[in-house]
């Protein structure tokens, strides 16, 4: 069985191929149905109950996937339609009757093969190089925004891409505002090797509690390496930029934390 990273791995490989055969090499100028279209695959918007999006093979060459009507935001469209062109991509062997929910399409949560499309979306609507060479800023909130909006993108993909293909040590948080724990995090290449305990509280000390208290955003301000990683032998030795955003109107805090060592 493949290991995690390998079926990532193979999923960014697909999806670099896939951009590469239709010579798409800005994704701002990708048509995602137009994409779809030109793989036998037709996209429709349609009433679909407690799901982001459905798949559907008809044969080996046509399918028909469906986007819920009810999606609000663009990016989050998008991201759904590049989920499932990642299942018809990848899982030709799985049954495609199975729905794919908010929580495994937008919160990065389910099964591996969930984990693996949402891989593939990410990287075929935002690759790696472009952002390298187009955005070459240190990571910043204002950078995830500027790219989500230019790309039309979720701030979630584009949070975890930008933190997965800079150069500069950093993680990216996902905070749950209802229990005020964190969900995930993301942690780049170059990043020291720190980490978060599951369901970690959030810190008083952190900037990340002010959107618990009502902020939408926090400016960047050095904090105490404890205030995260207190449970990390030699966290001393790290200096801890932190700044945070509430992610529009849902339940959720994106928090990113620069990484230097004194």
């Amino acid at each position: 069985m493949r290991s995690d990273s390998q079926a990532f791995t193979k999923a960014e490989v697909a999806a670099a191929k896939l951009l590469l055969r239709f010579g798409v090499e800005d994704p701002r100028k990708l048509h995602l149905e137009d994409l779809a279209m030109a793989l036998g695959i037709v996209v429709i918007d349609a009433p679909l109950r407690g799901a982001e999006a459905r798949l559907v093979r008809q044969g080996e060459k046509k399918g028909l996937i469906r986007v819920s009507e009810d999606i609000p935001e663009p990016g989050r469209r998008r991201f759904a339609i590049g989920h499932e062109l990642g299942h018809w991509s990848e899982h030709r062997e799985v049954s495609q009757l199975s729905l794919c929910t908010a929580s495994e399409v937008v919160g990065y949560r389910g099964s591996r093969a969930e984990l693996e499309a949402n891989a593939f979306s990410a990287n075929l609507l935002l690759p790696g190089r472009f952002l390298r060479e187009t955005y070459p800023a240190a990571p910043c909130l204002d950078v995830v925004q500027e790219i989500a909006e230019d790309l039309v993108t979720t701030l979630t993909a584009t949070a975890v891409r930008v933190v997965e293909t800079t150069g500069d040590p950093c993680l990216v948080v996902f905070t749950d505002l209802e229990t005020g724990c964190v969900q995930w995090w993301r942690r780049s290449g170059r990043c020291p090797q720190l980490w978060l305990e599951s369901r970690q509280p959030v810190s008083e000390m952190s900037m990340t509690s002010d959107i618990l208290a009502g902020r939408d955003l926090t400016p960047v301000e050095e904090v105490n390496p404890a205030t995260w990683f207190h449970h990390v032998d030699g966290h001393e030795q790290y200096v801890v930029y932190e700044e945070s955003m509430r992610l529009g109107g849902y339940p959720t805090a994106i928090t990113l934390l620069s990484v230097g060592t004194r």
